[in-house]
């Protein structure tokens, strides 16, 4: 079992009345009295020198104790005790001066319970008793220390509550600002809670704001989605635009070859104009000139039709190996005598040596007609070929 001393209530023997440790106590108590004032000490030899701690009945000592021995656990419970610093800082005034109060209870009592026990101490034990004074000098000397210790935490404690009065009257201070913004504040709010029943009554309902505000979200779904398509379709018409940009500018540089080129045609046309005009100059005159030589080739065909006559009159009247008109004299007129007359006014067309070679002295006469006839077939060659010109 430990030495220390028991908690308040509990019914076991405190430690400190065992036999053995009388003196020991004595002495620690001894020592205790001899370093407080003048007269403690003198009690303290009073006691040393005529007391004797084993003449005195154990059992009546022990139910005194017992009977303090809250004050006892209270004094001597310097061992387990904590000191606990809460937010309360003047708690640990209040607890020192409880402290010191029960050690000069404590102290009374065990003056009144060493009187007691110095009437039946022996000698032999006083030693034991002194000594163990002396531990309980030393333990008070430490409990002094504490004390001091504790003394000088209690001026810190006052210190920091100087400094916390300073700080709450500052607090106070920034209270009272807080508190005048806080007016102001409820009567911003006073007013924002008017506005707000002034607009509660411009709008009917609030489940009404909601369909609306739900409708106005798919309408804008909606909206949203068109314009996406929107957006794709107009990514598509750009790359039509631009392919049609494209194609345009391709457009536009073949338009002015074009261009070049229809103005290179214009001038080759104005250049076959003229030519044509300068032809057509020509083609009139020479139309007038064919129409001479039309004149001329009528003239002729109708000479050429009367020696045909003439030729045939001729092949009727005379016999010749061609067996066309072989024995067919006079075809075709009454009097066959006419004729003979002719043949007698010009015998050289009814020869029959020259009308065997083809040809009769009028086609000899009229040689230069015959050419003549030549040049206009060649003009009708020519102005057939100015006319496929003109057409290209």
């Amino acid at each position: 079992m430990s030495r220390d001393v028991i908690t308040v209530g509990s019914t076991m023997r405190i430690p400190l009345l065992y036999r053995g440790e009388y003196s020991e106590w004595r002495e620690r108590f001894m020592n205790y009295l001899e370093e407080q004032t003048d007269e403690w000490k003198q009690y303290g030899t009073l006691m040393r020198q005529t007391k004797k701690l084993m003449d005195i009945n154990i059992d009546a000592l022990y139910n005194i104790l017992k009977q303090n021995q809250g004050d006892v656990n209270d004094a001597l419970g310097y061992k387990k005790k904590v000191v606990v610093i809460t937010s309360d800082q003047l708690a640990l005034v209040a607890e020192k001066t409880k402290e010191i109060n029960a050690n000069m209870v404590f102290m009374a009592k065990m003056e009144k319970v060493l009187l007691d026990l110095d009437e039946s101490s022996s000698s032999t034990e006083e030693t034991i008793a002194e000594k163990r004074i002396e531990k309980a000098n030393q333990q008070t000397k430490d409990l002094e220390n504490q004390n001091k210790d504790l003394q000088d935490k209690y001026d810190v404690l006052i210190n920091q509550v100087n400094t916390f009065w300073e700080q709450n009257n500052e607090f106070n201070e920034q209270m009272k600002v807080l508190n005048k913004k806080n007016a102001n504040l409820l009567a911003q709010m006073k007013d924002l809670q008017y506005q707000l029943k002034v607009k509660h009554v411009v709008i009917d309902t609030h489940t009404e704001c909601q369909a609306q505000y739900a409708k106005l979200e798919e309408e804008r779904y909606e909206y949203m989605i068109r314009y996406s398509a929107l957006c794709d379709n107009d990514k598509q018409h750009r790359k039509k635009i631009d392919e049609q940009e494209i194609l345009f500018d391709k457009m536009s540089r073949q338009l002015v070859k074009m261009n070049n080129n229809v103005l290179r045609l214009q001038e080759k046309i104005l250049e076959k104009e003229t030519k044509i005009s300068q032809l057509e100059g020509c083609v009139s005159n020479k139309d007038v000139e064919i129409e001479k030589y039309l004149k001329r080739l009528n003239e002729c065909e109708n000479k050429l039709h009367k020696i045909r006559q003439t030729n045939q009159t001729i092949h009727m009247i005379m016999p010749s190996k061609d067996t066309l008109y072989n024995g067919r004299k006079g075809i075709g007129f009454e009097n066959p005598s006419y004729f003979g007359k002719a043949k007698d006014l010009r015998p050289s067309l009814y020869d029959e040596n020259v009308i065997s070679l083809g040809y009769t002295p009028m086609f000899l006469i009229h040689s230069d007609e015959a050419l003549e006839i030549e040049k206009l077939k060649e003009q009708e060659r020519i102005k057939s070929s100015l006319h496929t010109i003109m057409g290209i």
